[in-house]
Parts: structure tokens; sequence; C-alpha cells
């Protein structure tokens, strides 16, 4: 609805009364918003009501806090902005989270609506029928990207075979609407709702080739990467630190080689309910510094725990680390010598599936060759085949592949298929050279190439996604620079880091992807 530029048909400050019925209005909209929330965001000497008219050309209403839009209310529809949802807790809306892939971002922002393929949650399961607005975040942002409204019910969905136009687009990060505003990046992590989310989600990045550990042993790597956190790596300068932000950058860089360190597999399950041990201890001292937001504040480094440690096989560790780093950043030097990894399409095997893999168990990886083998066994075994060569569903498959209410005896072979793999986990398999195969429950990661005008008509090119192929931006946007003799910059975005062409280069990005061996499966173009 923003992606392209609105007319403001006028802007004024809120008289007392107006202020009053706009609060009165949120509350009947958002019934579990407190009054004082409402009462900070439209504090009474900067609330302000923007008229405008859209490129479509409906007429709506914006509430701001001084330029800030915090409200929309488009064709009878009220909803909050992105950057409402970045500053107050979003379960107040009480709408319907929809997460989706990252790679669907780069397609909303070129006004498309989205559709049911992209999304990643259960979101049959997951709507909320008080509501028609969801917020949408995206698998590696735990913050708000765009606001929808819902175009299908809980049946409509479960009808649909997992295809159609699900949510409308009404406003999202980097629109018009929040260019009107203080053009806010998006927060990388929400410190207050999602530390212990944040912790367990970094810990999942580990690689498959870790040693395999039991609780117990989990426990004990957990204490000495703590130890040797607090006793090599922390400073005094460093302090007061985030419970979040202590695990990502001295946990994990405690861990030694050959070893991740994964909260969720110890005894405490959650970072805040060890670092309150600790605490009792008198080893560090905590503090809640925000509503949810708890941090370490001092370290007793005289501790006895901390002088009777013996750091020194961690160091060994973490000097071994270094070297492979700077081995592998020294190829990132120039494009001429960077080889791209392998990716292959994979799944992960979820607990249901497991009566149909007898060998295998829950997490495994198998590339898509290897599920199929080991579905046609069980159903050669299991089951009889018809002579048009549909398959009679034993119980079991029956009970796994058949969708709500359906009563199916029969199905050919390739929905067999079809129905098995949207059962398992997609992940996909990276190997580097010389190094062990990583495996990430993710689709296929792809370098996304888009234009943008700006200013006086001019277009720039805009690529992301350069990261996950080991691709370093910076040497990138110099060989760019270097070769057309254009401008390019790198800066942040909601996926890590992108690169910012000056015009259109898409003709020239082809043909450096492929000399670089990029399949063209892992490019998406305007």
């Amino acid at each position: 609805m923003f992606c392209r530029s609105f007319k403001i048909k006028s802007c004024s400050q809120m008289k007392n009364t107006e202020r009053r019925n706009s609060i009165k209005l949120l509350q009947e909209e958002f019934p579990n918003l407190p009054d004082e929330v409402l009462l900070k965001l439209l504090p009474k000497n900067s609330s302000f009501s923007m008229k405008i008219t859209t490129h479509s050309g409906q007429r709506g209403n914006i509430v701001l806090e001084g330029k800030q839009p915090l409200f929309a209310q488009i064709e009878g529809i009220l909803y909050p902005t992105v950057y409402t949802c970045w500053t107050i807790d979003c379960t107040y809306f009480n709408c319907t989270k929809t997460v989706i892939i990252d790679n669907v971002f780069d397609y909303l922002s070129r006004g498309a609506d989205l559709m049911l393929p992209g999304v990643v949650n259960d979101l049959a399961n997951e709507i909320n029928p008080s509501s028609r607005i969801t917020l949408i975040y995206t698998v590696s942002s735990p913050s708000v990207i765009a606001i929808g409204q819902l175009l299908m019910t809980k049946d409509d969905i479960m009808r649909s075979n997992g295809k159609g136009r699900v949510v409308k687009i009404l406003h999202m990060y980097k629109d018009k609407l929040w260019e009107h505003g203080n053009c806010r990046k998006l927060p990388s992590h929400a410190e207050e709702d999602h530390e212990d989310s944040e912790s367990e989600s970094i810990a999942e990045e580990g690689n498959s080739s870790d040693v395999v550990l039991s609780s117990e042993e989990m426990d004990e790597l957990l204490e000495k990467c703590f130890l040797y956190a607090l006793k090599c790596l922390l400073k005094k300068s460093d302090l007061p630190i985030v419970f979040s932000t202590f695990y990502r950058k001295f946990i994990i860089e405690g861990s030694p080689l050959g070893s991740k360190c994964d909260i969720k597999k110890t005894s405490f399950k959650k970072l805040n309910k060890f670092l309150q041990q600790k605490s009792s201890t008198a080893l560090i001292e905590i503090l809640e510094v925000k509503e949810g937001v708890n941090a370490i504040v001092s370290v007793d480094f005289k501790h006895e725990d901390i002088k009777s440690f013996n750091a020194q096989p961690f160091k060994d560790a973490i000097e071994k680390n270094e070297e492979i780093s700077k081995c592998a950043s020294s190829k990132l030097q120039s494009l001429d010598e960077y080889t791209p990894p392998t990716l292959s399409q994979m799944y992960c095997l979820t607990a249901d599936a497991l009566l149909f893999f007898s060998k295998y168990k829950k997490g495994d990886f198998l590339s898509p060759s290897e599920a199929r083998s080991e579905i046609t066994s069980y159903v050669k075994r299991e089951c009889s085949i018809t002579e048009s060569h549909h398959v009679v569903l034993d119980p079991n498959l029956y009970k796994f592949l058949s969708k709500k209410n359906e009563n199916i005896d029969v199905l050919p072979w390739p929905e067999i298929f079809s129905r098995f793999f949207s059962k398992l986990t997609l992940a996909y398999s990276m190997q580097r050279e010389n190094e062990p195969i990583q495996y990430v429950k993710a689709s296929i990661p792809k370098i996304s190439i888009r234009i943008q005008r700006r200013g006086g008509n001019k277009k720039v090119t805009i690529v992301t996604g350069l990261d996950k192929f080991l691709l370093d931006p910076q040497v990138f946007a110099h060989e760019v620079q270097v070769t057309l003799s254009v401008s390019a910059s790198v800066s942040d975005c909601y996926v890590g880091k992108e690169v910012i062409i000056q015009g259109d280069q898409t003709e020239y990005l082809t043909m450096l992807f492929h000399k670089l061996h990029i399949p063209k499966n892992c490019l998406i173009f305007p």
C-alpha cells in the first residue's frame, strides 16, 4: 500500500478532544493495550494527525508522535506501524504472527502480496479469529518487518493445498510510510523479549561435525566456557553486559574446537537460570536493567572458581580458530581467488517421520535421493500397489500423509513423495573447501539483486545475501567499483550486509556471478 509515494492533504497537531478520541479508538481496536502505554505513545504536545491519499486513491489517516508514524487507518482498517511494533510489546495487539522466508522480503518490497508458499510457520493453527491483522517476521529477524491483512481463514488455508494469496501487505519496513519517520533501521535483535530465544538460535548454528555430548557433559562444557570467558575474554570495560550479548560474544567464543556449547542441551535449558545460579555463589552480580532484561553488572575476578580454572586448553583452541580464520580471510582479499561453497538440498527428519526411516534418528539430514529411497523401501515393504501403480495406504502412512478431514485410500507415487517432503524440515548442506560439511535448517540461500529508484529518478542496484556464499561484501563492492568506475558502498540491512551500486548493473552482475560459478538458481533478479 505504501510502496509508492502518498499525498499529504493536511497535517495538524491534535486538539485534546481529537487526542482522546484517537486513544478511545485504539482502545476499542486493541483492548489489551494498557492506558499508560497509549498515553506515553501519544503525549499531549506532540501528537499529530495526518490525512493522506495513497497512490491508488485510498484515503486514510496517520497518527504521529512528532514526525514518527505510529498508527495508520486506511479504508477503515486500523493497524500499527513498524516503529510502534519496535517500541512496545507486540502481544498487546493480539494479532496473528506470520513468519516468512528471508528472501520473500525482496518480493514484498516491490509491491507483491504474501503467497502461502513463502510462509514458514503453521499459520492455519495460529490464526487469531478476533483480528484480521497479522504481524510479519522473517526467519532471521525477531522484529516485525511488515504488517498485513489476512485474506484467508483457517479453513481456507487447510483447503488451499499450500497455495494462494494469504496476506495483503498494508505497510512494511523501508516503504514510503517508513521513510516519513526517522528511517530507523530494523532492530538486530529485541533484547527486551528475546534474550533466551536469541541464545537458543545462536546455539543451533553449530557445525554438524561437532561432538555429540550428553546433558551432563554439556553442563560441564558450559561451566568451562563460562569460566574461560570470565578469566580470559571479559574485561571490566565490557560491564554491564546483557545476558544475550554475553552468551553470543563470550560463551560461544569459549567453545573448544570439535564442541559447541548449546544451552538448550544442558540441564539448565535457559541461560537466565544458569547465570542466576552463578549469582547465588557471589561469582557475578546481576541486575534487571530494564523490564525483562537482565545484565551482568560486576564480576568477582578474585573468586576461587576463576583462580583455580585451567584456561590453557581453551587458549590453544582459540589460537587454532584464529589461524583457520586468517587462512579463510586471506582467500577473500580478491575475487580472483574465490571458490564458491557447494550447496545441496537436504531434509531434516522430524519425530513423526522416524517410523518410516528406521535407520535414522530425529535430526538426521538426508539428501532427496536418500529420503526417496527410504520412502520407496517402506512403501514396497508395507503397502500394496494397484495395477495403475497407485499406492494403497497402510494405517501409518494414512495417518502421516492425510490432511485434516481427508478420506483417502490410495495415492499416486508423485503425491506420496510430495506430501512426504512437505512433512520434513527443509535444510541444506554447505561444503567449504578443506572444511567439514555444515548443515543448516533453512532453504538454500539466494543472492538478491534488485533495482531501486532514488531521488531524481536515479537508479541503484542493491545486492544482498553475499555473506551466505562466503563473499566479503567489502571486497565485492571494491571489485565492482574498480571494474565499472561507479560508486559502490556497503551498509547494514535486515539480513546482514547489502552492497549498493550506482546505476542499473544487472547485466554486469550476471556475468560476474557466472564467472564466480554461483549457480543461476541461487540468484534472484528483478
